[in-house]
């Protein structure tokens, strides 16, 4: 007969435990660094890229001034500007030249889209090899040889005036900020709510019921993609990032809230998750990029140039076993990665992931690179204004203005702080300044916004749910509690988003799969939460103590599972519908070992360490026991 321990529901609320706020030291120097923007490596790849222009144009120049044979003028009109050999032909070939320009342009939307150069190359300098081949270049108009290298000279001016344009604003814009962030910086450290706990932590009710619909969404079968997002598979809608925040999210709420609970629903969705991110539907992308992107048919995943893999889904594998400690991933071969029916790569063994991991092996591999990481992201990543560019091209060295604004500060200010810590405090204050407002009554209102900011990257639709959903997850990052609450508000009363309830499961019917996870994390977030998550290894006592082992889901739902000593187990948990008696699997107990409950009912575990509870769930229910 199972030991029995029979509870009943309470209301009572954990008391909020608080510890030191980290990471707002007084030594810390708030100001943009003067080496932000600098771009060493960047003014490689771009003055790189300008000669093999200039070289280009003295060559096509020179085809005229030498009074080179037709067909080498029009190879010099076509190297000059995107359809320059149109104008040479004249005519109705004219037509040609706004056509090869809007072409051009596709053409510059699918290399950022999807990695592909070749595309810019054909409708480019592509053109130089086969336009001297049409019948039409076997002579060229007089004008062509002047207004095409004016064209190529206006246009390069104007690129040459508007980077440095761009580059004396990115001063003055830092200068100002620098002016400002001493205060800021001081005060969001100053105001900040310290970090509570895990021994503190449990989901409340909307929680919960967000969290059961992407438990849902995980145990779906291997093929099955209803309810994600399938427009492509190259940009922030692909699958793999759907995938990758779902990971987030489950492996978040395991480690934060309830990490003594393992073994059970939670452990398997996530690994269901992790093993949906390895087939071809979502890996086929790769093959595509290495084609025409790296114009290579070496397919393997994370040797080169995949932070997809590298960075992405190992930090997904890395907080798996930080929140569970079940180091299935970390075995040779546990991972089959399907590039196709042909190609697939076993795993045989982001700098995110290599500090979560570094917690949970106790190594130190991420700071052995970190000072070197740290300067190439601040040299070459970061603006001369302090804000961090998205997007950066490692062919050209040229990178994309205006594409987000208060997003990309947001999304520092909440992903940085495990690796660089003043970084993301000062992305912070940045957007607290120029993107928030505040008044007397707890209502937010955003400002400055621009771009990309107004669009769900999940579905390419108008929303306000990333901008919503990164701003929650920076504001608890750092403790801002103000600003949180603010958020949840905007949040909750915004009918768009279209928030649906059944049967206690909850989602956002107009919102991407990838941001229902992240305004999910945002809501569960905590003072340094994602710092936690990342480096904050397994407490011996939760290793070693006892855990709640698998309950029948969605039966038994888990708000709470923390052991604090090592010899007890705090549970909060809630039934699935109604009321209804369950049997609460324990383990890891010592063996042949008395243990009281709270309300002074005793249990004795087996030879195995292990016992089952007989509990009657009635809304929240709390059981706690320790060691007699």
């Amino acid at each position: 007969m199972a030991p029995t321990l029979t509870t009943t529901a309470t209301a009572t609320m954990p008391t909020l435990a608080q510890v030191p706020l980290k990471g707002h030291d007084d030594d810390f120097a708030p100001e943009i660094p003067s080496s932000a923007g600098k771009g060493s490596v960047t003014a490689k790849y771009a003055g790189a890229t300008s000669r093999i222009y200039i070289t280009c144009a003295v060559l096509a120049v020179s085809c005229f001034f030498f009074d080179a044979s037709p067909r080498l003028q029009h190879a010099g009109l076509a190297l000059l500007v995107p359809g320059g050999s149109f104008i040479g032909a004249g005519g109705a070939w004219l037509l040609g030249f706004p056509l090869t320009l809007v072409l051009f342009a596709v053409s510059l939307f699918l290399w950022f889209a999807t990695g592909n150069i070749v595309a810019p190359f054909l409708t480019w300098p592509g053109l130089a090899l086969f336009m001297p081949c049409l019948p039409f270049a076997a002579k060229t108009t007089t004008y062509s040889m002047y207004v095409v290298p004016l064209l190529a000279a206006t246009a390069y001016g104007y690129i040459v005036y508007y980077v440095h344009k761009d580059a004396s604003a990115a001063l003055n814009k830092r200068d100002m900020r620098n002016r400002y962030l001493p205060t800021v910086v001081k005060q969001i450290a100053r105001d900040a709510t310290s970090s509570v706990p895990t021994e503190g932590l449990e989901l409340q009710l909307e929680e919960l019921g967000q969290l059961r619909f992407l438990i849902n969404v995980a145990n779906q079968e291997m093929d099955d993609w209803n309810n994600f997002t399938d427009i492509d598979q190259f940009q922030t809608s692909a699958l793999r990032y759907q995938l990758n925040e779902l990971s987030y999210s489950l492996s978040f709420a395991n480690k934060l809230y309830m990490p003594s609970f393992r073994g059970g629903y939670l452990q398997e969705a996530q690994k269901k998750v992790i093993l949906k991110s390895c087939q071809k539907k979502v890996l086929n992308y790769w093959k595509w990029e290495v084609l025409w992107g790296k114009l290579s048919t070496n397919f393997h995943p994370y040797r080169v140039d995949n932070i997809m893999l590298t960075g992405f889904l190992l930090l997904a594998l890395a907080v798996y076993e930080g929140a569970t400690g079940d180091d299935c991933f970390s075995k040779d071969g546990a991972l089959e990665l399907v590039i196709d029916d042909i190609h697939k790569y076993k795993v045989s063994s982001g700098m995110n992931a290599l500090v979560a991991n570094d917690a949970n092996k106790g190594t130190s591999l991420a700071e052995e690179i970190k000072q070197q990481f740290r300067e190439a992201f601040i040299d070459d990543f970061m603006a001369a204004d302090g804000s961090v560019h998205p997007i950066r091209s490692h062919l050209t060295g040229f990178r994309i203005p205006g594409l987000v604004g208060a997003i990309n500060d947001f999304s520092v200010g909440c992903l940085s702080g495990a690796v660089l810590p003043d970084i993301a405090l000062r992305a912070y204050a940045i957007c607290r300044k120029e993107y928030m407002e505040v008044d007397e009554k707890g209502n937010m209102k955003f400002k400055g916004l621009q771009g990309a900011d107004f669009i769900d990257p999940g579905n390419y639709k108008g929303s306000k749910a990333a901008l919503y959903g990164t701003s929650l997850l920076a504001a608890r990052e750092l403790g801002d509690k103000v600003a949180a609450d603010s958020i949840l508000k905007l949040i909750d009363a915004n009918a768009d988003f279209q928030r649906t309830e059944k049967d206690g499961v909850i989602w956002y019917d107009n919102v991407s799969l990838l941001m229902k996870g992240q305004i999910f994390r945002g809501r569960i977030n905590t003072t340094k939460g994602y710092v936690r998550a990342i480096t904050q290894p397994m407490s011996d006592a939760v290793k070693n103590g006892p855990y709640l082992a698998d309950v029948e889901y969605p039966e038994v739902l888990v708000a709470k599972a923390i052991s604090h000593t090592g010899t007890d187990l705090d549970l909060v948990v809630y039934p699935g519908t109604e009321k209804q008696d369950v049997l609460l699997p324990i383990k890891q107990l010592k063996p042949n070992t008395t243990y009281k409950s709270d309300n002074g009912r005793e249990f004795v575990s087996d030879i195995q360490g292990e016992a089952t509870l007989s509990v009657t769930l009635e809304g929240r229910t709390v059981v706690k026991f320790a060691q007699s």
